[in-house]
């Protein structure tokens, strides 16, 4: 599981806008540890695995974290300077309590790429299938802590009993697109009911909603129909499938909609993205999907 964890580490750390120092070689400097340190960092191709690791084990918890902030000022550099960092807080793992982690990830002091590394760090220390930390509920319903923050938090950690089915809902409707999405799918996970009623609330006011809010509504509420419970359960069937073909001839949503119109599994949903103006590759991805029907 830690594995996993470290790969989802550097899988959000190549996503976050970052920045470079620039030292042109790596040249130890007596005089200044830390530009010492940003170096060592910066310029891991320098090193074999075992000399880089070695390197890293020998760094302070304080000098990760100054070099956490250094690393992760600015925007304006293709380099990746995050992915090393989070290779330096693994190594230095044993270094940091859960509640050292919280702490920093609260304080609006650091740098909030750095902040957003550390919520995947607590979960590569403590394990994701454990519930998250309490001190994240609240930061889920701070409005004054960043959306990015709390779409690490969403992302990142189980939701699984009552309190957090009620905080997911409440995320669900927060003015974030993305929060609110992830929310929604989550959700969907622990309360399918729910979030098929909110899904359809989405759907039923869809030229009033923001568009990429519609389409994971349709993506959420067209899979709830893989489970044959739930497709007993649905009395707006056959509306929601015209309403899908409608929004065939909607550029927005034309490919969303073909594609919750094949998780509809029926022959006529099927037929009607075939015949309908849907690029070719999205058509074959639909009939592969109910190649058992056809």
């Amino acid at each position: 599981m830690k594995k996993a964890v470290s790969l989802a580490i550097l899988a959000l750390v190549s996503i976050l806008s970052i920045t470079t120092v620039s030292f042109s070689t790596y040249a130890y400097n007596e005089e200044n540890q830390l530009e010492n340190n940003v170096k060592l960092l910066l310029n891991e191709e320098q090193f074999s695995d075992e000399e880089f690791y070695y390197e890293l084990s020998k760094l302070s918890k304080d000098d990760i974290i100054q070099l956490g902030n250094i690393v992760s000022i600015d925007n304006n550099s293709d380099t990746n300077n995050l992915m090393p960092l989070a290779t330096a807080l693994a190594v230095n793992e044993t270094k940091f309590t859960e509640d050292d982690i919280v702490s920093l990830i609260e304080d609006t002091t650091n740098n909030i790429e750095f902040r957003n590394v550390l919520v995947q760090f607590y979960a590569y220390k403590v394990d994701t299938e454990k519930n998250y930390n309490e001190e994240f509920k609240k930061m889920l319903l701070d409005n004054s802590v960043d959306d990015s923050i709390k779409i690490s938090i969403v992302s990142t950690f189980k939701f699984n009993d009552k309190e957090d089915n009620e905080i997911l809902k409440e995320l669900v409707m927060d003015e974030n697109i993305e929060l609110s999405n992830i929310a929604l799918k989550r959700l969907k996970n622990i309360d399918e009911n729910t979030a098929k009623q909110i899904s359809f609330q989405i759907l039923d006011n869809y030229e009033n909603e923001d568009s990429e809010r519609v389409k994971n509504a349709l993506n959420v509420y067209s899979a709830l129909y893989d489970d044959e419970d739930t497709i007993n359960m649905l009395s707006e069937e056959d509306s929601f499938q015209d309403f899908c073909i409608t929004l065939l001839n909607d550029s927005n949503y034309s490919e969303t909609a073909a594609f919750a119109l094949g998780n509809l599994y029926d022959y006529e949903a099927v037929k009607s993205v075939i015949t309908s103006d849907v690029d070719f590759l999205t058509k074959v991805c639909v009939i592969d999907q109910n190649y058992s029907i056809l």
